[in-house]
């Protein structure tokens, strides 16, 4: 895939990122990543109002969301840098102190 064609621009510094959509198809993407946490949230939200009547311990329950939440974010994080244009912050002011340099 070329870069051009990526939904995805990541900025890095160091060891931060940020990964931001790039067009229609970056949007698109993050929507359809968002139906699996929406639907975690809302069978979180039945078995915390007691839907499945099966008497489920709330502790275990919240511990199970959480871990599925950050199995998620941690697929989607990837998902979508493996996807992306990376852009090195750090590397692109270090070449422009250089062009500095040399200009002077």
């Amino acid at each position: 895939m070329r870069e051009e064609d990526k939904p995805f621009v990541t900025t890095r510094n160091g060891l931060s990122f940020n990964i931001m959509p790039r067009g229609r198809a970056g949007w698109a993407y993050i929507a359809l990543w968002t139906l699996p946490a929406i639907a975690l949230a809302i069978g979180f939200d039945w078995v915390m109002d007691g839907g499945d009547r099966g008497g489920v311990d709330p502790l275990y329950a919240t511990v199970v969301f959480v871990i599925l939440m950050a199995i998620w974010a941690v697929s989607m994080a990837r998902w979508m840098y493996v996807r992306s244009e990376v852009v090195d912050v750090r590397k692109l002011l270090a070449e422009k102190k250089a062009n500095k340099r040399g200009e002077s």
